[in-house]
């Protein structure tokens, strides 16, 4: 069994732990992440003890690390305030060409 098997054995623990963070939503997906940062970085001996236990507050600092770095970037996306998306739904019909209203449309969801 390679040392990524013996991480994968303890998946439940570290979706939980991802939820216990407040992530519900995305908490597999920052599992997932962890898997593939773990294999690309992470050598066996920092992650698996001499007697073949995973080392799991090293997976706890890596999952944690990925959900502050998840966090971070999910409270920076483009915001559009409501007077903004007002303007432009009264405006959408009336007075946009097709192409105008495909890129107002594009900017909300940016």
């Amino acid at each position: 069994m390679n040392f990524i098997e013996k991480i994968a054995k303890h998946h439940n623990e570290y979706v939980e732990t991802v939820n216990k963070f407040g992530e519900t939503t995305y908490a597999e997906d920052i599992v997932q992440e962890a898997y593939i940062k773990v294999i690309k970085y992470v050598k066996e001996e920092q992650i698996i003890d001499a007697k073949g236990n995973v080392k799991k507050g090293y997976m706890y600092f890596v999952l944690r690390n990925l959900f502050l770095d998840f966090k971070k970037h999910k409270d920076n996306k483009n915001k559009v305030s409501i007077e903004d998306l007002d303007f432009l739904g009264k405006n959408l019909d009336t007075t946009l060409e097709d192409t105008e209203r495909l890129e107002a449309m594009n900017k909300i969801f940016e």
